[in-house]
């Protein structure tokens, strides 16, 4: 979000919470945002301009369920990539799923953010054996 403010980039940026419902994470994000922005002297962000998709949570922040693991399983084999359970493995799940909704087209680039989280592979690597 700093990054398309500061640039004044067309992009629209969404985040998907693996943990927090949508207002929680507005807050804690446009938080973190406006000292930056005040750094950066930017006008500050208001929770309204922030896409965030909450419905990927499941029953919980680590709480997992069958299609983080089937959708974890996908680029392993496919790209080499490894998500883990908690974090990118769902938003990898709601990305997927907002293409399958129709939401971007063929001709729209879809840029997938991977933040890390490795380390929780090796707590929860039935993900990559089944």
């Amino acid at each position: 979000m700093l990054g398309k403010k500061a640039l004044q980039h067309p992009a629209q940026v969404i985040g998907i919470s693996v943990g927090g419902e949508q207002i929680w994470c507005s807050d804690q994000i446009t938080e973190v945002l406006h000292q930056a922005e005040t750094m950066l002297e930017l006008p500050p962000s208001s929770p309204s301009e922030l896409h965030i998709e909450d419905s990927y949570i499941g029953e919980g922040y680590t709480r997992l369920y069958p299609e983080v693991g089937e959708v974890i399983r996908l680029p392993a084999r496919t790209e080499g990539i490894f998500l883990d359970p908690v974090y990118t493995g769902k938003a990898m799940v709601g990305m997927l799923d907002l293409i399958r909704q129709g939401r971007y087209t063929r001709e729209q680039n879809v840029v997938f953010w991977h933040t890390g989280g490795s380390p929780e592979l090796f707590t929860n690597s039935q993900f990559l054996c089944e």
